[in-house]
Formats: structure tokens, sequence, C-alpha cells
């Protein structure tokens, strides 16, 4: 589950709730495929200022549908149907109020228009995202070498992803 600051998002296999965060009342719900199978495989931990909830579900192996929802109504505004050169989603983060969606192709996208629109592109395929408590506009990213050999720890700078430091795994462990 997770926050807008007026909705509390909670989801179970294909189904995503919106409950009353004051009150707890049940506000919406929705159904994310037909099939039983599908289930979320992506949410983001959004900040206060997001109207809408930006999540990726999967049907079988691959997390290659995103949805863009109204926070308060629980409205299908996008389905969105990630490329095949971007293969999956690997996470989806939230800055001031913009939701940003990182394909495995380590391309930044933003939702435009219906469409994944690139706005960055990282170093490699991120394995991992996360962002730091102490500085919000930090991110995480664990991205694996090319050959495989090591992973690489970065940090960027939100919103444009640019690097601001990176490390190999193996000289931190």
């Amino acid at each position: 589950a997770f926050s807008t600051g007026t909705r509390l998002v909670a989801y179970a296999g294909n189904t995503v709730t919106g409950f009353e965060t004051k009150s707890g009342d049940k506000k919406w719900s929705l159904t994310v495929d037909d099939d039983p199978n599908a289930h979320l495989c992506a949410t983001p931990d959004p900040d206060r200022k997001v109207k809408t909830v930006t999540i990726a579900f999967r049907v079988d192996a691959t997390c290659d549908t995103v949805l863009r929802v109204r926070a308060s109504d629980g409205k299908v505004l996008d389905k969105i149907a990630v490329s095949a050169a971007a293969r999956s989603v690997s996470s989806i983060e939230v800055y001031k109020g913009v939701t940003y969606v990182i394909t495995s192709d380590g391309v930044v996208n933003r939702v435009a228009g219906g469409a994944l629109a690139e706005h960055a592109k990282l170093a490699g395929q991120p394995g991992y995202m996360t962002r730091t408590p102490e500085d919000p506009s930090l991110a995480i990213s664990t991205i694996r070498a090319k050959d495989g050999s090591d992973w690489t720890i970065t940090g960027h700078r939100l919103p444009s992803f640019e690097t601001v430091w990176s490390t190999s795994a193996s000289k931190v462990f």
C-alpha cells in the first residue's frame, strides 16, 4: 500500500483499491486486467503532490504494462504497453509531483500523451532504485556491469537523473 496524501492505495493480485485516508472508507476499486494471474510489479512511493497514481503490472513474467489512474476516483487515464526494446518496468519514482517510469533498458520516462516519453538515460540496466530520506532529490540505483562481473552503485540527482557519484559494489563489500 502507499499514500497519495488524500488516498491510501492498496493492491492485491489484480485489484487496486483507493481508501479515504481520514476515514478509511473505500472510495474506488479497479481490476488492472481481466486475467486473474495479473498482479502489480512496480508501484511508486508517491509524494503528496500527485493527483494520479502510476503503477505497472504483469500478466506473465514481464512487468510490461503501465497504468495511470486518477487517485480521487480510480479512473484509468492511460494504459501503456512497454515497448519490446524497453522490455519491462524496473521501477517508478515520483519527485515533486512528477512520475518517472524507469524501464529495464535504462531509460527514464515520463507519461505524456498516453505514451512513455524519454526523459533521461541511465548508464545501464537498473537492478534496484531507492531514495534517500536525508536527501529526497537523490536516488540510488544498482546497475549490473556490462560483463556481469560486478554491480555499480550510483547516486542520481533528481529530476535530471544526472550521475552525482558512482562506485563498484566490490569496493563497498
